[in-house]
């Protein structure tokens, strides 16, 4: 049995240091890149994040339920980024856009 037990380990040390290594960027996705997974819109996804209590939408953008915001506090991993995007209307006034994304953590999550 600890031999079946040691092998079982060699064959999934090699995945489990890949999803650790992934797990641990810096890097980002949008929901859509994440809906795609799914063959989901966006907008099913977000919607479906709010039916199970993983975010909401306040003044017109999603951000996570007390709940996840906690987690996050308590646990130290991050789920959710802020990127500001900046556009210049044609009037040439800039305005800042404010777009959540999804750590590798947060996609996980999903």
């Amino acid at each position: 049995e600890n031999q079946q037990l040691h092998q079982t380990i060699q064959v999934q040390a090699p995945k489990v240091e890949y999803v650790e290594a992934v797990l641990s960027t810096d890097e980002c996705m949008n929901t859509t890149e994440i809906a795609a997974e799914f063959s989901w819109s966006a907008q099913k996804l977000n919607k479906e994040l709010e039916r199970l209590g993983v975010q909401y939408k306040t003044n017109g953008t999603w951000v996570l339920s007390s709940k996840y915001k906690e987690l996050e506090r308590t646990s130290g991993v991050k789920y959710t980024d802020i990127r500001t995007i900046l556009t210049v209307d044609s009037n040439g006034k800039t305005h800042a856009r404010i777009d959540r994304v999804w750590t590798q953590r947060g996609r996980a999550l999903i």
